[in-house]
Order: structure tokens, then sequence, then C-alpha cells
């Protein structure tokens, strides 16, 4: 009879199903384990039962082993916690795992299993020998009790070189802003750090490991989306000043976050602004307009049978607009560079602009500007 390998159907659900918002991998390049406990000749993935896993908690990697016996999952898997010998966790879920599908109760063990190993890891940074980390971890608690701004989470960064010497473990402290948001302009970037919140993280960290008692630097970072890390552009951190203390520093760096984020939607609605200045005058010439992010517009315009694609695109460095002036491109619409592309003109700040003035002006101007100049382009051109 033919039994279905639900063993490694359940972990591999692992992988999306995400428990306690770990982050789960099976480990496929680790050949140490045999494939199946009762025969190793079966080469089929489907009929492993055993799995070397890595989990990344809280940004920290650890990796843990996984045996069942057989495949079927019949009675609950055994583990070996490779990166964290003492962690030896009580797991009710064991006692009831017949009462659900085996990826469900998989999925619960994990999420119990995780949430042991965080309140493990809290415990060793709760009593760790060095009293700043101590000192710090107080403060994030305290902290956390007394409003609901911000989560914490630690993470001991792991020493394999120095498995017995627990004074010698670095330590980070991961601060999510989870109201950042709400303090942020209606715009894209508030959405995306509402879905994706901000990390604020220190770590402390032994600058080394050949004293008797170890001295500790402390390396701090904010950890921002893609999307938001390119919208606001590079960033330098709060320096960490001797007496600072966390709640402290995490309100810095909030502060400072917000002020450039305020400067990027200020912008942002400025150069909505501009753009539908834009189309209110020339809609009807309009090619492309960039609706995410309002810092291209292009347009085919027509001056005394004379033709150019204008494109008025915003730099992405420096200070953000208005202060900084839009760039004007005209493309030539029959002539083209021995490369193909069509001769063009650019100009930067040679064109009549004031920071001062509204957005239908702005339009106003370059109008004029664009009646001057194109004719004068396009004749050339045909020349």
């Amino acid at each position: 009879m033919h039994h279905r390998p639900l063993v490694a159907d359940a972990v591999r659900s692992l992988q999306h199903r995400r428990p306690a918002g770990a982050t789960v991998q099976i480990d496929k390049s680790d050949s140490s384990l045999p494939f199946n406990l009762f025969d190793a000749t079966r080469q089929n993935p489907d009929y492993h039962d055993r799995f070397t896993l890595t989990l990344v908690i809280d940004g920290v990697r650890a990796k843990w082993e996984v045996f069942f016996t057989g495949y079927e999952g019949a009675t609950p898997p055994d583990f070996i916690f490779s990166s964290d010998p003492h962690f030896d966790p009580d797991l009710p879920s064991m006692t009831r795992w017949t009462d659900r599908p085996l990826s469900e109760a998989l999925v619960s063990l994990f999420n119990e299993l995780i949430d042991a190993y965080r309140a493990h890891i809290e415990k060793q940074i709760r009593e760790h020998p060095v009293d700043s980390i101590r000192f710090a971890y107080q403060q994030c608690a305290g902290a956390q009790q007394r409003t609901t701004d911000y989560a914490v989470k630690c993470a001991i960064l792991p020493r394999p070189d120095l498995p017995n010497r627990p004074e010698f473990q670095a330590v980070r402290f991961s601060l999510t802003l989870k109201t950042l948001y709400e303090k942020i302009p209606a715009s894209p970037i508030r959405d995306s750090i509402q879905r994706n919140p901000v990390v604020v993280k220190v770590d402390f960290s032994p600058s080394s490991a050949d004293q008797q008692t170890p001295k500790f630097g402390i390396t701090t970072g904010i950890l921002l989306v893609k999307e938001v890390a390119n919208a606001l552009g590079p960033m330098t951190t709060p320096l960490w000043e001797f007496e600072t203390d966390i709640h402290s520093y995490t309100k810095l760096c909030e502060t400072m976050l917000l002020d450039r984020i305020r400067s990027h939607t200020t912008a942002f609605v400025a150069r909505k602004a501009y753009a539908a200045a834009f189309l209110a005058h020339f809609g009807s010439a309009l090619l492309e307009v960039d609706l995410e992010d309002y810092r291209t517009l292009s347009f085919l315009f027509g001056v005394n049978d004379m033709y150019a694609t204008v494109i008025i695109s915003h730099p992405t460095e420096g200070p953000n607009f208005p202060e900084t002036m839009p760039t004007i491109s005209l493309l030539s619409t029959s002539v083209v560079t021995a490369g193909g592309s069509p001769v063009s003109i650019t100009y930067k700040d040679t064109y009549p602009w004031s920071p001062r003035w509204l957005p239908d002006e702005m339009a106003t101007r370059c109008r004029l500007f664009l009646l001057e100049t194109i004719p004068v382009f396009s004749s050339k051109q045909a020349k």
C-alpha cells in the first residue's frame, strides 16, 4: 500500500508559513544526514525524514536539525539545536501532535519553539555577565512597558570560536517603530513604512577576545525596505554619545527620519502639483508621466510645424524640489546621431525659474521658454 510522504510536504510548508515571523530555509547543501531513517538508499526527497533547517529569527541565523521517525510523521520530531546546545525547551504541542493535520501541527510546534527560543535568548541577555548589556536590556524592557510606539527584540550574535565565554557574546537590540507611519503625511512612502516598519538596531560587540574582561563597542543602524531607502537616499545614523541610552537614541533616530521623510513628502506633493499644472496646460500633448513619483514628464510639442519631444525630469540628488529646478531636454523627432539616438539638448539652469512661483506660473514660464526654444532647436537640426 502506498503512503503519501507527508513529512517533506509539512517541512516545506514552513518556508512560506513563516512561523512566529521567522524565515525558514531547508539546507540542501548539508549531505551529512541520511535521506531516511529506515531506507538510506531512497533518493527521492519526498521520502526524507531528516532535515537541516536554517532559521532567521530576529535577524540572526540559527541552524536546527529535525528528525522524524519515518516519512509519514506519525510521531512528533526530535531536534538538535546546533547553534545553541543549551536550548532545551518544554513543548506542550508535542503531546497534542495527532490532534490536527501534520502541516498545522508542525507550524504550531515551530511557533511554540521559536517563542521559547526568543524567551531563552532574552533570559541570557537579562542575565548577561556584562553590566552595560544588562542595563540596556532593562532600558528596553522598561520602555516597552511605558509605550506602544515600538516593539523591542533581542538577539545574541553567536561566537562559535568562544562557545563557553558568554561575556564575549555580542548582543543586538532591534526596535521596530510601529507607529512612525502615523506621523507621516499621506504619500507612497507612508504606505510603504506602514507595510514594512522601520527598525533601529543597536549592537554591543566585544572589541577583542584576547583580554580577560571584554570592552564593548556600539554600532547602530536604521533598517529600511529598499523602496524607502532609495527614496530617502543615503543617511548617516545619529552619533551614539557616551551617556546615550537606547530609548533616547531611538527617539533621536525617529526625529531624524521624520525630518527626512517630511522633506521628501513635501517635495513629492510639490512635484505632483507641478505635474498637474503641466497636464492642465499641455495635457493633449502628453506622451508619458511618472504617476508613482512624479519625477518625469514628456510631451510632444510643435511650434510653427517644428516639433520636438520635451522631457522634464527632477534630479534624484541634491536639495528637493522646488529648491532644485528640473532639467528640460529637447529631443529631435527627425534627426539622430551616428549612434542612432535622437539629437538632443538639455537645459539645467538656463531657463526662467523661481522656487517661490506657484506651479501654474512655473508651467506658464516654461511654455514661453519652449515657444522660443523649440523653433531654434528644430531649425538647427533641419540644416
